[in-house]
């Protein structure tokens, strides 16, 4: 498991089995993290992404995106082939290749995207700016579809079928069906839910109001 932390300026290395801290490294800023199958991909503020070898946290390549703004690149997501980075000053996503850190591409999604989800063939955005989220073919960046969904955006969570969508700003989890994007539920939610995980049964937010997570 690797944890950013922005804070301390390092990313920390920990043995799923028990807990065990297996390193601490220099990032200067990290936000995003990312397993490419090889190595870590990890985005900080300013416009880079930062590759490092697992083993040792060694930084193997340093990767310059666009932005258009101060924050930098943000969430990952990783597609099986390429690294994605969610832009939020430049309301787009870049496309890299893992081996060389060549940008394949920059594609439009909405304002101020910070999550990126991979459902199997698509890229999604959580577009904090927009009360939406956009859906890319990963194949070739286009424009899937922009779905509505609560105030402020914040965390994505796939469950193998479905993607569901943390609301901070109106305390809510809309659940959209990831095949074409149709709104199947919005739960009200007791508190402002942010980051989520799947672990195969049951979906996980955090909740910043309550300093809890919930499961569903």
């Amino acid at each position: 498991m690797w944890i950013t932390n922005i804070m301390s300026n390092t990313v920390t290395k920990i043995r799923c089995s028990d807990g065990t801290v297996m390193g601490n490294y220099f990032v200067s800023a990290p936000i995003g993290v990312v397993f490419d199958g090889t190595n870590i991909w990890v985005s900080r503020v300013g416009s880079f992404l930062m590759k490092l070898r697992t083993s040792d946290g060694a930084v193997l390549h340093e990767v310059f995106v666009q932005d258009g703004g101060f924050g930098g690149p943000e969430g990952l997501a990783f597609d099986g082939k390429y690294v994605w980075a969610a832009l939020s000053g430049a309301n787009a996503v870049a496309k890299v290749s893992p081996g060389d850190g060549t940008v394949i591409g920059y594609y439009p999604v909405g304002p101020m995207p910070e999550v990126l989800a991979f459902d199997g063939t698509k890229i999604w955005a959580s577009n904090t700016g927009g009360d939406t989220v956009t859906a890319l073919n990963a194949s070739d960046g286009s424009l899937f579809g922009t779905f509505t969904v609560g105030s402020t955006p914040t965390g994505l969570v796939f469950d193998g079928a479905n993607m569901w969508v943390a609301n901070f700003g109106s305390s809510s989890i809309t659940k959209l069906r990831a095949k074409d994007g149709a709104l199947l539920h919005t739960f009200t939610f007791p508190g402002q839910p942010g980051y989520g995980a799947f672990d195969g049964a049951n979906v996980w937010f955090a909740v910043s109001s309550g300093n809890t997570v919930a499961k569903m």
